[in-house]
C-alpha cells in the first residue's frame, strides 16, 4: 500500500519485504536489530522448520535485510527529527490528507479500508517528510495564489481523445470497413469481420485510453492534421479519418474517433496543497542550492525535484545520526550493508550516495515518431502513463 503525496521512491521491495516479515513474524524485527536468542522456527514446511534465523540469513544474502533495516533506519530518524522540531502531524492532519487522496482517487478508499493502520502510518510518514521539507518557509496564501496564475498549466487539464485504430491488409477492405463504421458498425466488430489477421495486432478495433495532442505524435506528421481536427469542438465522435498507409507497411489503416474531452482550467481552491508542495520544494532547492527546475517547467519537473530533495535532505539526516553515532545495529553483516548504501565505512565515514533508493521512475510517454498506435500495448517499449496528480 502505497500513498505518496510526492512520488518519493522508496523501493516497492523493501515495503513488500517490510510487510512480509511483519506478517510473518514480529519476531524477526527483532533479529533483524540482532535481539534474537536461539533459533526460533518461524513456519514449516511438511517436517522442516524454518528459523527466524534462516529468515535473517536469506534476507541479508538477498539484499532485502538490509533494504527492510534502512527503511526502518529512515523511518525511525525522520519521525525523530520531525519530534525534536515540533513538526509531528497530528491526526487531523493525517485523516484531512486521507480524504484529499480518497476525493482524487476514490479507488484508493478500498486499499485504505483493508489496512487503516497501515495507511495512517504511511501517510504520518509522509507529512513529516513534507513538514521537514518545508520547514522555515513561510508561504502565505497571496504567495500561493499568485504562483498558482503564473503555473496554472501545471494543474490544467489538457484535452484529450479516444480513438479506434482498425487495421487492414488491403485499401478494398478498409473501404469496406469504412462503408461499415459509417453505417454504424463498432470499430472493434469491423476489425473482427474485416481486420487484419496478423497476430501481432492484438487489439485491433480497440478503443485506446484517453490520449493527449502530445502522446498522439507518435502518429507522425503525415497525419497529424487529422488528428489536430479530432481534439477540435467542430468534429464530433464518430469521425472517421481517410485511410492512412504510413504505419504499418503493407497494411492501411482507419481511426475512428470514439470519445473527446475538451482541455479542464484547474481552480485553485482544489490545488492548494499541490501548490504549496511545488512552492516549498522549488523554495528549499534555492535555500539549500540543491536543484531547481528548468526553464518552461512541467508538472513532472516538479515532482522530480521534489522526489530529489525529499530523498537528499533524508540522505543528509540519515548521514547525520551515523555519524553523531545516533544510529546502532547489531548484527554486523546488516550493519555493513546498510552503511554500505551510504558509501560509509564501518568507521561510519559518510559518503555522498542517496540511501539505497534507486533512481526516481520518470513518466514514460509515448515514444515520438512512433509508428505503433495507442492501445498496442504489446507493441510499445515504453507504454505511456499519466502523471500523478501528486
Amino acid at each position: 500500500m502505497t500513498f505518496s503525496m510526492f512520488s518519493t521512491a522508496f523501493p516497492r521491495t523493501a515495503q513488500q519485504a517490510l510487510r512480509a516479515i511483519c506478517s510473518a513474524s514480529a519476531l524477526v524485527l527483532a533479529c533483524l536489530a540482532g535481539g534474537c536468542g536461539g533459533p526460533t522456527t518461524i513456519a514449516k514446511v511438511g517436517p522442516q522448520a524454518i528459523t527466524d534465523k534462516d529468515f535473517l540469513e536469506q534476507s541479508i544474502r538477498s539484499g532485502q535485510g538490509s533494504q527492510v533495516m534502512n527503511m526502518l533506519v529512515i523511518q525511525n530518524v525522520v519521525k525523530q527529527e520531525a519530534q525534536e522540531k515540533n513538526l509531528l502531524p497530528t491526526d487531523a492532519d493525517v485523516t484531512r490528507t486521507i480524504a484529499e487522496l480518497t476525493k482524487a482517487n476514490p479507488q484508493i478508499q478500498q486499499q485504505i479500508n483493508q489496512n487503516r493502520a497501515a495507511a495512517d502510518s504511511e501517510i504520518r510518514f509522509q507529512l513529516e517528510l513534507y513538514n521537514l521539507l518545508k520547514q522555515g518557509l513561510n508561504l502565505t496564501p497571496d504567495m500561493k495564489k499568485a504562483w498558482f496564475q503564473a503555473h496554472h498549466t501545471l494543474f490544467d487539464s489538457p484535452a484529450t481523445i479516444s480513438l479506434a485504430t482498425i487495421v487492414f491488409d488491403s485499401p478494398d477492405q478498409a473501404a469496406k470497413g469504412r462503408a461499415m463504421l459509417q453505417k454504424g458498425s463498432a470499430p472493434e466488430d469491423v476489425a473482427k469481420e474485416l481486420g487484419t489477421s496478423s497476430s501481432i495486432i492484438p487489439q485491433n478495433g480497440r478503443p485506446s485510453p484517453p490520449q493527449t495532442r502530445d502522446q498522439l505524435n507518435m502518429y507522425g506528421p503525415a497525419v497529424g492534421k487529422t488528428i489536430d481536427k479530432m481534439f477540435s469542438p467542430e468534429t464530433k465522435p464518430g469521425f472517421i479519418s481517410d485511410p492512412v498507409t504510413t504505419l504499418y507497411p503493407g497494411k492501411v489503416i482507419l481511426l475512428d474517433l470514439v470519445n473527446q474531452v475538451p482541455a479542464k482550467v484547474a481552480a485553485y481552491d482544489a490545488n492548494v496543497d499541490a501548490v504549496e508542495r511545488f512552492m516549498a520544494a522549488e523554495e528549499y532547492g534555492k535555500k539549500t542550492g540543491k536543484g531547481e527546475v528548468p526553464a518552461n517547467p512541467t508538472r513532472q519537473d516538479y515532482v522530480q525535484l521534489t522526489n530529489k530533495l525529499t530523498q537528499g535532505m533524508v540522505q543528509d539526516l540519515v548521514n547525520s545520526y551515523f555519524t553523531k553515532n545516533m544510529i546502532t545495529i547489531n548484527n554486523p553483516q546488516l550493519r555493513d550493508a546498510v552503511k554500505q548504501m551510504y558509501q560509509m565505512q564501518p568507521s561510519g565515514a559518510p559518503g555522498a550516495l542517496p540511501p539505497g533508493h534507486p533512481p526516481v521512475p520518470t513518466n514514460h510517454s509515448m515514444p515520438t515518431g512512433s509508428a505503433l498506435p495507442p492501445g498496442h500495448a504489446s507493441m510499445m517499449s515504453n507504454p505511456h502513463s499519466q502523471n500523478s496528480p501528486h
